[in-house]
């Protein structure tokens, strides 16, 4: 007969190796395959049509990947008649690792 102590710590032993294993899939694993699921820029930028005189959907995507380099998760047009493109950076900084860019739709080329 094993002594309690003993299959105390092979229980712990095993806790913490189930918990190592769920900080590597959620920090290393998961993050890979949403963003292998993301939509492209096109794809993203498909239900805004193109208006003459105005920054297009595209245009707004590829200023912001221009200036912040990373994946596109979201865009959409934001409350004061601006792109706002939510990019998870390439490389991170001390403070963020998204960031929003609004561009204004109005805005001449």
């Amino acid at each position: 007969m094993q002594s309690p102590k003993f299959i105390i710590l092979i229980l712990v032993f095993i806790v913490l190796g189930l918990g190592g294993g769920f900080l590597y899939w959620f920090t290393s694993v998961r993050p890979q395959e949403l963003a292998s699921g993301l939509a492209s820029p096109a794809e993203l930028c498909a239900p805004f049509p193109k208006v003459e005189d105005e920054v297009s959907c595209e245009e707004a995507v590829a200023r912001a990947l221009a200036q912040y380099p990373g994946t596109v998760w979201e865009v959409f047009i934001g409350p004061a008649k601006s792109w706002v493109i939510d990019i998870q950076l390439q490389r991170t900084t001390d403070r963020f690792t998204r960031v929003e860019i609004p561009i204004d739709v109005k805005q001449k080329r």
